[in-house]
């Protein structure tokens, strides 16, 4: 009777997802902007369970938001770095989704393209793509993969400088 609720739209997709028709759901809460908080939501709990040193529950988090809306590239983002170190296979498939998903040419598109060539051991590309992403913004991660990009790919000196602005940026 109301379509336009919140309330309405929000329980609506929930029939259709428990009805298994998931395609149904996504697209009721996505034209009424539920799955965006639901999202969100998602997001803080992902970095809640990391806080708390529960790596299985924020990869589980990941892995309902990626269910919920299975184009949404910060969550293979945060996925890929979750796992990193740990689960290369997975690392592999999470930044291959992330870089299909993320609008091309951002800082967070740049710096999974820089990860990806890091994992195949192609140091230049990878200096070249961190590169990028700390241009468009410096971020603490972004400069330390540019650093040891830089520096296998025999790139001393751009390395040094990529240090300067990491340590410039863990002083503010």
């Amino acid at each position: 009777l109301t379509p336009n609720a919140p309330l309405s739209t929000y329980f609506l997709g929930q029939a259709y997802w428990a009805a298994g028709d998931k395609d149904a759901a996504r697209q009721v809460w996505r034209s009424s902007g539920a799955i965006v908080e639901r999202l969100n939501y998602l997001g803080w709990l992902t970095r809640h369970y990391v806080g708390r040193g529960d790596l299985d529950a924020a990869e589980a988090a990941l892995r309902e938001a990626m269910d919920l809306h299975p184009e949404w590239g910060p969550a293979y983002d945060a996925l890929a770095s979750l796992l990193w170190g740990r689960y290369w296979q997975k690392v592999s498939w999470a930044l291959d989704q992330a870089i299909a998903y993320l609008p091309e040419g951002t800082e967070m598109w740049h710096k999974n393209v820089g990860r990806r060539h890091l994992l195949n051991g192609d140091w230049q590309n990878a200096g070249q793509a961190l590169r990028a992403a700390a241009d468009l913004q410096p971020a603490e991660w972004t400069l330390r993969f540019l650093v040891d990009a830089l520096q296998l790919s025999g790139d001393l000196a751009g390395a040094a400088k990529a240090q300067v602005e990491l340590e410039k940026l863990l002083l503010k």
